[in-house]
């Protein structure tokens, strides 16, 4: 009988240079993807409370980004700080899989889809709320924004936001400076450029934990946050555009204790 199951390939103690190659290379060879998973294990340090690897799902892909980059980056320097193995989906098509989170700790959705077929996402919803943390990165917040149950997803995700500022630089704000987050992340940190996501709505019960002051018009929007949905913990931020946010050591450690946080290792 021919295997239903997704692809996986296992891809250990690599460089970043070796890595991207390699995710360049198979992504050329695979430009529309249904379901691409890789897996990536690194040896690191811990920065959390266990040194047993987290095991992530991290769905990836969509519009206006180089997430064949950005990805790998981000990932290999995840992993400098805390073992994490990650698998990667290039679309969301997994999640029409009511199961498809029960491999993994935590759902990671770093993506760019203006939409979703219909029920996709109700699986989604039902994971976080039964208690699978969930890390959403930049364009996460955006997504799915012309799907029918959007406020949905934006109720999950603790933020109600549709457009951003021009890409430019701009700085933020400590707004829990005791968060175990924002540990060693700088009182002031700005980035050299990054898209500035406007906030129409914090969802009830967010903690707001930066802020950032608009350039273009004083107005200030929350840049990065944590939320309760049901029993399921979330790190949102909105940045990281591009690489000028995601090189930034700052930043990595940022997501990386975000991370951690959703997954209940302060």
């Amino acid at each position: 009988m021919t295997s239903t199951r997704p692809h996986v390939t296992r891809v250990t103690h690599v460089t970043y240079l070796t890595y991207l190659t390699y995710l360049t290379h198979l992504t050329h060879l695979t430009p529309c993807p249904l379901f691409l998973c890789l897996s990536l294990l690194l040896t690191a340090p811990a920065l959390g409370a266990s040194n047993t690897p987290l095991k992530a799902l991290l769905f990836t892909g969509g519009c206006c980004h180089d997430y064949a980059r950005q990805i790998p980056l981000l990932t290999s320097n995840i992993n400098r700080q805390t073992p994490v193995q990650f698998e990667f989906a290039w679309s969301v098509d997994p999640l029409t899989n009511a199961a498809f989170a029960k491999n993994y700790d935590v759902i990671i959705y770093d993506l760019c889809f203006d939409n979703a077929k219909p029920g996709l996402l109700d699986n989604a919803l039902q994971t976080l709320r039964e208690g699978k943390p969930a890390v959403i990165l930049h364009c996460g917040v955006h997504a799915f924004r012309y799907f029918n149950k959007v406020h949905d997803w934006e109720n999950a995700i603790g933020m109600r936001s549709k457009v951003h500022d021009p890409y430019q630089p701009f700085g933020t704000e400590k707004l829990d400076a005791q968060s175990a987050i924002l540990k060693d992340f700088p009182d002031h940190w700005r980035t050299k450029g990054d898209e500035l996501y406007q906030t129409i709505e914090l969802i009830s019960d967010s903690h707001p934990l930066l802020k950032a002051k608009s350039p273009r018009d004083g107005r200030e929007h929350t840049v990065c946050w944590t939320h309760l949905y049901g029993k399921g913990r979330v790190f949102a931020t909105t940045l990281g555009h591009d690489m000028r946010t995601i090189e930034d050591p700052d930043y990595q450690r940022l997501v990386t204790r975000g991370l951690l946080w959703a997954c209940g290792q302060p």
